[in-house]
């Protein structure tokens, strides 16, 4: 099950050091559906790793601060694997695989 990403205090704890995978996901997106697939996949085999589910529908303007905060440009579907206020990776559309998400698991050691 993802951790739901709905405010600004969770955004705030994630900023002060928790290494996570944020997942921006777009309801009105066929990509998304895809991409979310492969995140749940990822956290099933992962447990123990933070991943969050921002709704950029539902929370556009906390989406637009995540963008922000980590110098990325807005996509959805997108994963920023983050640790505080630190961005290790991002990738976006068909690079949101199991198996990228897995390479790039590393990057949280």
């Amino acid at each position: 099950m993802l951790n739901e990403l709905i405010s600004d205090s969770q955004l705030e704890e994630i900023q002060q050091g928790v290494a996570a995978y944020i997942y921006k996901h777009s309801t009105q997106c066929p990509v998304s559906s895809l991409a979310r697939k492969q995140v749940e996949r990822f956290q099933q085999k992962h447990p123990e790793v933070q991943v969050y589910r921002l709704d950029v529908v539902e929370h556009r303007s906390l989406s637009d601060r995540v963008a922000t905060n980590w110098g990325v440009r807005h996509e959805s579907p997108q994963v920023l694997i983050v640790k505080g206020p630190q961005l290790l990776w991002s990738g976006s559309h068909f690079q949101v695989t199991l198996r990228k998400l897995e390479q790039q698991r590393s990057l949280l050691d």
